[in-house]
Order: structure tokens, then C-alpha cells, then sequence
């Protein structure tokens, strides 16, 4: 993916006035600049290894694959965060709206970590379920079969969306604020993507992703346009994860055989998915649970900071 300079250069002219005796030298301007690209080369790098799977065609719509899409977040916030010291501009110097955009983007992804928890838990009970099927088969063979139920889509309902953030189109007090300014768009929107991605894929529901690509694309990174052109129409025909639709394809199976008082083959390949799906689950809710814990003391870093700015 193209290395945004340009875009960066263009954007520090436009909001960016210093006067003469407070210009930064050549030497200071080029490192600033490299320190951002290398930022958004890092940024860029984790986006294309992520879509290196979506062929298509392939089945690459997997748990697995939202799990690597989940530990992407940490690796951006880290690069965000070595640029944030490879420019000496601390969260102590940032003003109000660096800040601002920022605590509100660490909420957004508190309530987004949230929502993953909350499909993990319904895909959890909807495994429970079906194992507890599998239990019954010799013992109540008509019971067994009203606990072998395809799992659902989880439905979040009409209140799922995504607070906005707009990009900050004033003038900064200096080149260092806008280049946190514009690294951090390019960290929020890449965000937003994933998440999206990540929702609807344990929701078995394109609207979450929807959604939240209209947000990512309304904070303007066309590095994200070339990887969603690949990756939207596929979730829109395929919404259902490989892990999900393989257990959903072996509980209809075995209930069919049930109905014809067999059962040991297609209980096996039930049983085998089942571990696979919790698994996977168990992964996943980990990782998100961890990630929860680093955005928050983040967030109340800065809000400890901006208070003895007071």
C-alpha cells in the first residue's frame, strides 16, 4: 500500500502556520516526516498481512482469522505509541482536541470490545447447548434432538452504532500536533474497520460491518478503500464464519441421522467441531479481555494527565 507523504505534506501546509523564528529546520521537518511514515508503513504493513487471506472464493472468513484481526489493534496502538516518543510529543503537550479525539476513540473501543464479548457469550451458550445434545444421543435420542439447533445470528439490535470522530480541520499550533493529529485518524479508522470486520463475523450479520466501514471511510484514509473493495462483497455473500457454518452443516447432519436411529459417524465430526469452536472462543475472549484492560488504563493515564494539567 502507498505511504501516504504526500497526503501528510499537504495536510501540514494547509493547517499548519508558524512563524519565522518558531519554523522548524529542514533536518527536524525530514525526521518528523520519517517518523510518520514509518508509523503508517508499520500500519500498513498488519493491514496487508491481514488481508493476504482474502482471496476470493477462499474460506478465509474464519474465527482464526478475526483472532488475527484482534491482535492487530494492540500492534497499531503500539506503533501510535512509539511515534507519539519518536517525535518528543507526550500526551502531556497535546492539546484539547488531540486529547479529546483520543478519549473518545478509547471509549469507542471499550463498548466495541463489549459487543465482541457479548458474541463470544452467545456463541458460547449456543456450543453448550449443542454439547449437551451430543450427551443426550444414547440415552434420549428425541431430547438430544431439540438441543441440536443451528446457532444463530446474534442480533445487536437498532442501537448498535459507532460514536463518530471528525477530522480536526483547524489550524495547528505545531507540526508535531498535526502529525499526531493525522497519525492518530489513521489509527481510529483502521480501528473501526476491524472491528467491523470482527462484529460481523461473530454476529453472522454484514450490518455491524457496514456501519462501521461508512465510519472508518468518513475520517478519509484511501489506504483502507483498496483492502475493503476486497473483503466487502465477500462478507456481504458470506457473513457466517467457517468454524460456525461447519458446526451448523455437522448439527443438521446428525440430526438427520438421528431421525434414521444412526448417529455414531456424524456425532464424532459434531464432537470434533465443537472442541475446535470452543477453543478458538476461549482464544479469542482472552485476548479481548486483555486488550480491554490495556485501553483502559490508557485512557485513565490520559485523563490523569489532562487533570494535572488543570
Amino acid at each position: 500500500m502507498v505511504i501516504l507523504v504526500e497526503k501528510l505534506g499537504r495536510s501540514l501546509k494547509f493547517h499548519h502556520r508558524l512563524d519565522h523564528n518558531n519554523h522548524p529546520n529542514h533536518d527536524a521537518e525530514e525526521a518528523l516526516l520519517a517518523s510518520f511514515q514509518a508509523f503508517r508503513s508499520k500500519v500498513s504493513k498488519l493491514l496487508s498481512q491481514i488481508m493476504m487471506e482474502a482471496k476470493p472464493g477462499s474460506e478465509f472468513l474464519s474465527l482464526a482469522w478475526v483472532h488475527r484481526c484482534l491482535e492487530a489493534l494492540p500492534m497499531i496502538d503500539k506503533a501510535f505509541a512509539k511515534l507519539v516518543v519518536d517525535v518528543d510529543y507526550p500526551i502531556g503537550k497535546w492539546e484539547a482536541a488531540a486529547s479529546e479525539a483520543y478519549l473518545k476513540h478509547s471509549l469507542n473501543v471499550l463498548e466495541l470490545l463489549n459487543k465482541i464479548s457479548s458474541s463470544l457469550s452467545h456463541l458460547s451458550q449456543a456450543r453448550l447447548a449443542l454439547a449437551h445434545g451430543l450427551s443426550l444421543i444414547e440415552s434420549s435420542p428425541s431430547l438430544a434432538l431439540k438441543h441440536l439447533q443451528k446457532i444463530q445470528p446474534n442480533d445487536l439490535g437498532n442501537d448498535f452504532k459507532v460514536e463518530g470522530i471528525k477530522r480536526n480541520e483547524e489550524q495547528f499550533s505545531s507540526r508535531k500536533e498535526s502529525i499526531i493529529h493525522e497519525a492518530m485518524m489513521i489509527m481510529i479508522s483502521s480501528g473501526l474497520w476491524l472491528f467491523g470486520i470482527m462484529i460481523s463475523g461473530l454476529c453472522s450479520d454484514v450490518k455491524p460491518y457496514f456501519l462501521m466501514r461508512k465510519s472508518a471511510h468518513n475520517l478519509h484514509d484511501p489506504s483502507l478503500e483498496s483492502l475493503d473493495s476486497l473483503l466487502s462483497e465477500e462478507i456481504r455473500q458470506k457473513s457466517m464464519l467457517k468454524e460456525i457454518k461447519e458446526v451448523n452443516e455437522a448439527a443438521a447432519e446428525l440430526a438427520t441421522e438421528i431421525a434414521h436411529r444412526k448417529g455414531d459417524a456424524a456425532a464424532e465430526i459434531l464432537g470434533r467441531r465443537l472442541q475446535v469452536l470452543e477453543k478458538v472462543l476461549q482464544k479469542i475472549g482472552k485476548q479481548t479481555d486483555c486488550l480491554f484492560s490495556e485501553v483502559l488504563l490508557a485512557r485513565n493515564k490520559l485523563l490523569d494527565t489532562i487533570r494535572l494539567k488543570k
